[in-house]
């Protein structure tokens, strides 16, 4: 064995996978599977787990030197009257990285289905869009709104209502809103919940009996699944035993279920096959917002990945679509539910969006081409009905990288490729065609980039979302049908022959297949929608020293009335025309109405009121503190804050309702409480002032952020001068204090007011010394 692939020391699976010399023993717990590559590319070995059960738990491994590894427990089992059943040791052994990747003997070993299974036409796989990481805040009802109607114009399945909406006044009211909003724009609803997390006990799942509670919430609000969370390790046994309740209760209502902040994939969705995804990864959330430009992080995970834990069965990684690299990582990945981690706005956006939308989420047959190498380089080529999906990924520098086709294309005449590629720092599309002798000229990688690429003989000029007439592309003389119904043009009955292009004026599923000649059963389906523009209501916010700018738009046909006194608006009430101005801060309480439709809603209006701050004639954080410590997280100084730490806004911002209404400052200091810096006195200066806050990043914080609170403490020479006041989101205080004469040293001590939170995000803005 030349190296070893794996993670260590994490239960919930989310470790950084790398290769580690198999001669080298070590108390490290190995996370399984580990892929061990044999000397001279003779070929792979991998070790897995499968069937794991609820009276035994999980197995992991641990280096014992001289390629030799031992099984090892975070939780020894133990035997109380009854009979232990373990899971399966699998090992895999195959001579190629694509036999690595095909052999499927993990889910051999489970169970199959029971008779609450027997129909499984409920069971839909599909994309979903997720606000989480586009901010890395909780989601509000507005949000959610503009999130579902984005994924209706995507044509995606689902939408997902992460981790925040039990801190929500009147939270039912607005999740039957939201399902009800989906079930109309065909976008299924699948709720956060969490066996460990949530102070509300709205979403928490930890027993058979608030499950059964949390799926009547399901119910109750129309959601079609959930998202549950923090399970942390299947070292307990109740972890798979309640996973099973889980999806049996939820297979009863015919949800959906997406397992997170969880164990890995022993092939449990064979016996359930409503768990359409499960993390268990190191995903795109540990490296930072969807928008990260940190490609060179993300490609490194994947190319050790694919080849390691996704051998165990289907992972939410949560891609991004930034780049061709991102786009190829959803062809590469294994997921029936595709949750893309981008703003579905951007998406939108993309001068990719089609090309993102017809990507399938399951797949007829995988092939890793043999340019691939763990750790560095991957290039699969998937099929489904009939059209190929190539995704590579670069992690090292590729020269000259080329698809050669003749490793997976039938010979079957001419295809047409759309190429998506990495050209410094750009994508560029190319269109060619192409035939299976052929390499596709791709050009140099750098770490970070990579390519997408979709061969086919059938095309269509919209790959799912708004209803209206969709073109298509066939060989000539080729025969296409379609149908509206969800069936196969190939076999129903309802078929219809298509001409020129497809007109759509209802919500459907379009499928579209050639029936008869050059690409005879290939065939494409997708989601169309019939949008009601009442639902394009959108709204920005320009934030000026006591003047807001509210922009409000909407779709063609529909009108915007509205109030600002709290009463209810009506037809009657006025009627935006053009840009608002605000210079007092007021609930905008509006209407829109459509020929067919009328939604309600609420804008909260926020003049900003600057602070005026005290003027100092040397600022803090000219010099370098003597020292500076935090209870947790890092500390940022001036404008060095970036938006993918939990100090989200770059500049320092106190005083606001969000993060764009607030006072911004340039200099200052952020951390979370508790922290303490200790700065040398300059000579010669008599007073230090400052203004202190909690940050209005903290509006950007799920956790707890109403919660926060911290206040200021001042000492010099180690005898306090000055308390704050205990200050909360929003609020500030105006810091004015005496230097005492000859003091050497200032500690300033940001104390979490007993709170017991981790995220008080507090900054000091514009610290500085008086003469």
């Amino acid at each position: 064995i030349s190296k070893c692939w794996y993670g260590v020391n994490n239960q919930d699976y989310e470790s950084v996978i790398s290769a580690y010399s198999p001669a080298m023993a070590s108390n490290d717990i190995i996370t399984a599977p580990l892929t061990a590559e044999l000397k001279g590319g003779k070929g792979y070995i991998s070790i897995m787990e499968g069937a794991l059960n609820e009276s035994y738990p999980g197995v992991n491994l641990k280096a014992q030197g001289k390629s030799t590894y031992s099984t090892c427990f975070y939780t020894a089992p133990t035997l109380e009257g009854g009979r232990l059943t373990s899971g399966w040791r699998i090992i895999n052994i195959a001579d190629t990285l694509n036999d690595l990747v095909n052999n499927y003997n993990v889910y051999t070993v489970n169970e199959q289905p029971d008779v609450l299974f027997a129909n499984t036409d409920w069971i839909e796989a599909g994309r979903s869009a997720w606000s989480w990481c586009t901010t890395h805040s909780a989601p509000n009802p507005d949000m959610m709104k503009q999130n579902t109607l984005n994924a209706a114009l995507l044509g995606y399945e689902y939408n997902i209502i992460d981790d925040g909406w039990p801190s929500w006044t009147s939270y039912k009211a607005f999740l039957k809103e939201l399902g009800e909003m989906g079930e109309e724009l065909n976008v299924k609803q699948l709720l956060w919940g969490a066996i460990t997390a949530g102070s509300s006990g709205y979403n928490k799942t930890p027993d058979e009996s608030s499950v059964k509670t949390f799926m009547k919430l399901l119910e109750d609000t129309h959601m079609y699944g959930a998202k549950v969370d923090f399970w942390w390790s299947e070292a307990n046994t109740n972890t798979t035993a309640l996973q099973k309740f889980i999806l049996e209760e939820a297979a009863k209502r015919e949800f959906v279920i997406d397992f997170h902040g969880c164990n890995k994939n022993t092939g449990l969705n064979v016996t359930y096959p409503n768990e359409l995804s499960r993390e268990g990864v190191r995903g795109l959330e540990n490296i930072g917002n969807s928008n990260t430009t940190n490609y060179t992080t993300y490609a490194s995970w994947l190319n050790a990945q694919l080849y390691t834990r996704f051998l165990c069965g289907h992972a939410d990684w949560t891609p991004g679509t930034y780049n061709a690299m991102e786009i190829a990582s959803i062809i590469c990945i294994d997921s029936p539910l595709m949750v893309v981690a981008s703003d579905p706005a951007d998406i939108l956006a993309s001068p990719a969006v089609e090309f993102i939308k017809s990507i399938p989420t399951v797949w007829d047959k995988t092939v890793v081409l043999s340019d691939s190498k763990i750790g560095e380089y991957s290039v699969y080529a998937k099929e489904s009905s009939g059209s190929w999906f190539v995704g590579g990924i670069a992690s090292s520098t590729r020269r000259n990288a080329k698809v050669d086709l003749s490793e997976f294309l039938p010979d079957n005449g001419t295809y047409t490729a759309e190429i998506w590629v990495d050209v410094n720092g750009k994508m560029e599309q190319r269109i060619i065609n192409v035939t299976a002798s052929d390499k596709i000229e791709i050009g140099n990688l750098n770490a970070g980039e990579g390519f997408a690429i979709r061969i086919s003989k059938l095309s269509l000029g919209s790959y799912g979302g708004m209803i209206g007439e969709i073109a298509f592309n066939a060989p000539e003389g080729a025969t296409v049908r379609y149908t509206t119904d969800g069936s196969s043009p190939l076999t129903s009955d309802t078929a219809k022959t298509a001409e020129g292009s497809i007109t759509l004026t209802e919500s459907c599923r379009l499928t579209v297949a050639i029936t008869d000649g050059d690409g005879k059963g290939t065939e494409l389906s997708y989601r169309f929608n019939k949008i009601d523009p009442c639902y394009s209501f959108s709204y920005s916010a320009e934030y000026n020293d006591n003047l807001t700018k509210i922009s409000i738009s909407v779709g063609e046909g529909a009108r915007v009335y509205y109030t600002t006194d709290n009463s209810k608006p009506t037809v009657n009430s006025t009627l935006v025309e053009g840009v608002l101005e605000f210079t007092e801060s007021c609930t905008l309480r509006y209407i829109v109405v459509s020929e067919s439709n009328t939604v309600e809603g609420a804008i909260e209006i926020r003049v900003r009121n600057p602070i005026t701050a005290p003027y100092s004639d040397l600022p803090l954080t000219d010099a370098s503190p003597v020292s500076a410590v935090t209870d947790w997280g890092s500390i940022y100084y001036d404008t060095s804050m970036s938006p993918a730490n939990s100090m989200a806004a770059r500049k320092i911002t106190l005083g606001g309702s969000n993060l764009s209404d607030g006072t911004q400052f340039d200099r200052g200091i952020s951390s979370n409480a508790n922290a303490t810096y200790v700065y040398q006195v300059p000579e010669g200066y008599t007073r230090f002032v400052a203004v202190a806050g909690i940050d209005d990043c903290v509006y950007n914080n799920a956790n707890d952020r109403a919660k926060a609170s911290a206040k200021i403490i001042i000492a010099f020479d180690g005898v306090t001068a000055y308390t704050s006041q205990v200050f909360r989101m929003g609020e500030y205080v105006l810091i004015d204090v005496t230097v005492p004469e000859n003091a050497s040293q200032i500690t300033i001590t940001f104390n979490d007011a007993g709170d017991g939170i981790t995220c008080d995000n507090v900054s000091l803005a514009a610290p500085g010394w008086v003469r």
